[in-house]
């Protein structure tokens, strides 16, 4: 079997890879070793895939994830609402549980979105009436989250 490599045209790579997702689910036969995009790829570019922790949970979803994937990024585990919901709590059980999955598997780690426009707490643009808060205060929030968030995820993504 050819593989194309990554300078092919996109829809052709994506009808490339949808066929060997269904050669690799649809063998009757055992092997040894299953092979996946990640090894077929990697002398090319690391093949990732965004996750949640119930993907994890899930031992069919965590195969194929391990199987075919190199590179894991949290789906939304690490957006400031799920991860900061209040101001002085975090949140941090399902991003450890995806760090941990990647760690034990030798997978790569992206980080994502410390600071969006959604899925972000109420409490981080305003006040405890409701009210916005200033520009300094934002930034100075802004700036202990993420560095929070950081220093713990450091050496890990």
């Amino acid at each position: 079997m050819k593989f194309i490599p990554p300078s092919q045209p996109p829809t052709v790579r994506i009808t490339f890879l949808a066929f060997l997702l269904a050669l690799i689910g649809c063998s009757d036969q055992p092997t040894k070793e299953i092979t996946g995009l990640k090894d077929h790829y990697a002398d090319y570019f690391p093949i990732g895939v965004a996750v949640s922790p119930r993907a994890l949970r899930d031992s069919s979803q965590a195969e194929l994830i391990r199987q075919q994937f190199i590179s894991m990024t949290p789906e939304n585990v690490m957006k400031s609402g799920p991860i900061h919901p209040e101001q002085n709590r975090y949140n941090w059980a399902p991003a450890d549980e995806i760090v941990a999955f990647a760690r034990e598997h030798n997978m790569k780690m992206r980080g994502h979105a410390l600071v969006w426009h959604q899925q972000y707490p109420q409490w981080f643009f305003q006040d405890a009436s409701g009210n916005q808060i200033s520009k300094d205060t934002l930034f100075a929030r802004m700036q202990k989250h993420i560095t929070d968030v950081v220093s713990r995820y450091k050496g890990n993504i």
